[in-house]
């Protein structure tokens, strides 16, 4: 274990805010990480009280940020844990459990494929998972974390006609099987992983009882759904997610879905794509939302260029179905351009349970933003 000083770290960023978000947003940090994450993030995670990020590398490493700080700190170190292809980490409320997957080309990898820690990232242990599935990256290796992170959800999905759901009780020791699906994209839950929802390529499941009964949601445009949002309550006590799907040759359509717990029932937004959201090669492939559903920010991951752009709603996009309000979708702002923090390829976004969301792009940045209800 060692610490790193980030030497180009910025300081605490303060930005003229515009009359449209002014109050509901605002950009606390830009943090320049390690050289060597250049161009290789896959994934981001934070503590509920913005004070820890973990992040992961393709082909490197797994590390930790103390954001007061500005230090990070290499949490990889044994020769069966670092430069491996880490495709997603997610760390609970406090930060104490953190769970990291990668791909592997290897079935049943003797030197691992899911890594969990319970003492905040200091050491690592290798979760007792067995599978005869060779882990490789197709479509989705993802995970999701409760509060406390006493329940985790691991999606995997090996080719593109098969797909598998996990889920562990004891903080990543070790996995038992949920489903067996088509595709198995995306896994998202709440706070405390009694909600879960899990799926892709036209279904997507939701499950009320910590994943051991599904009932499959509406989906509204005619298009591949995902990418979605992690889920949670609405300002009416409805739960509540977004899913993205494949229109017009890029990622691109959001579709908002609600379900009545009490009444088993799903109504679903028909919403409309937002085709001039999609850079050429690439589209808009990661969504997530706070403050009761209200605050949504979708990014650009271009698979060739830099010049992916972060966008904000901050009325759950309530209007979206009537569409564009001439090449803009009214109910979003383009913050990368009216903020001036440059376009980049945004390959991380995630929400904590605390309303504020981190972002990652492969130039090896990353950026935190905290919402506050008004």
């Amino acid at each position: 274990m060692f610490g790193m000083s980030c030497t180009s770290v910025s300081s605490i960023v303060t930005k003229t805010r515009s009359s449209v978000l002014s109050k509901v947003y605002s950009l606390n940090k830009n943090i320049a990480v390690l050289p060597d994450a250049s161009g290789n993030i896959t994934s981001v995670c934070m503590t509920d009280d913005c004070l820890k990020a973990y992040l992961s590398i393709t082909n490197g490493n797994v590390y930790a940020c103390d954001i007061t700080n500005n230090i990070w700190s290499k949490l990889t170190g044994t020769t069966t844990f670092y430069n491996r292809a880490w495709r997603d980490i997610v760390c609970s409320s406090s930060g104490q459990y953190v769970c990291c997957v990668l791909a592997s080309s290897t079935a049943n990898d003797p030197n691992g494929i899911i890594f969990y820690s319970t003492d905040y990232g200091n050491t690592f242990e290798k979760s007792q998972f067995t599978s005869s599935i060779t882990n490789v990256y197709y479509y989705g290796i993802n995970l999701a974390m409760n509060s406390d992170g006493s329940v985790i959800y691991y999606a995997h999905n090996p080719s593109s006609t098969a797909g598998y759901l996990y889920k562990s009780t004891d903080y990543g020791n070790t996995w038992s099987l949920l489903v067996t699906a088509v595709t198995s994209i995306t896994v998202k839950t709440n706070n405390t992983g009694q909600y879960v929802i899990y799926g892709g390529n036209m279904v997507t499941q939701i499950s009320l009882d910590y994943g051991s009964t599904w009932k499959s949601t509406a989906q509204g445009a005619t298009a591949t759904h995902k990418y979605m949002s992690n889920v949670g309550t609405n300002l009416t006590g409805l739960l509540q997610f977004y899913a993205l799907g494949f229109t017009a040759g890029n990622w691109n359509a959001i579709n908002r879905t609600t379900f009545n717990v009490s009444s088993n029932a799903t109504t679903n937004s028909a919403l409309n794509p937002f085709y001039n959201f999609a850079p050429p090669g690439g589209g808009t492939r990661h969504i997530a939302s706070v403050n009761k559903q209200q605050n949504l920010i979708v990014v650009d991951v271009p698979q060739s260029t830099l010049n992916g752009n972060i966008y904000i709603s901050t009325n759950a996009a309530s209007s979206l179905a009537q569409g564009f309000n001439g090449n803009v979708v009214a109910d979003f702002s383009n913050f990368t351009l009216s903020q001036r923090i440059g376009q980049s390829s945004l390959t991380g976004l995630k929400a904590n349970y605390n309303d504020s969301i981190i972002i990652s792009n492969k130039v090896g940045k990353v950026y935190i933003y905290s919402w506050t209800l008004q």
